[in-house]
């Protein structure tokens, strides 16, 4: 199972950095931009936000063990899994008849103590927003 995972992970790594080096310029939100533009009107576009990445062993120095108190912090591990998600979707189109485009995005951020004998989320954000923008001003 480590393998299959370890084997999706690098796929998932390889394929981000040449897409992102292929892509990469001074103007990255007008790029962005333009590649969103045939889809805007699509109200059941997908798209990405903010950054999404997964990181299989992220070293965090020292956890918060106070919140932790009474429970099993032998448990608690300095190695842990990191993903941070953020997908949005396009939900009202001409908001007040004007050519502006109502999205809702979501975000969440999580620490996954995946190593530890009984693993658990240690730490988990979740980032819904509400975001009006200009049709041709995208972010």
């Amino acid at each position: 199972m480590k393998t299959i995972f370890l084997k999706v992970f690098f796929l998932f790594f390889v394929i981000t950095n040449a897409c992102a080096a292929n892509h990469f310029s001074n103007d990255v939100v007008e790029q962005r931009a333009a590649l969103e533009q045939p889809s805007r009107d699509n109200s059941f576009l997908i798209s990405f936000y903010k950054p999404t990445y997964f990181l299989p062993a992220y070293y965090t120095v020292s956890p918060y063990r106070e919140i932790y108190n009474g429970t099993n912090q032998q448990n608690l591990k300095n190695l842990e899994f990191k993903f941070q998600f953020s997908l949005k979707v396009p939900i009202i189109h001409q908001i007040f008849g004007y050519k502006s485009i109502l999205y809702f995005a979501y975000t969440q951020l999580s620490y996954w103590q995946a190593y530890a004998s009984s693993p658990f989320f240690r730490e988990s954000n979740y980032e819904p927003e509400l975001d009006s923008r200009k049709k041709g001003e995208e972010a």
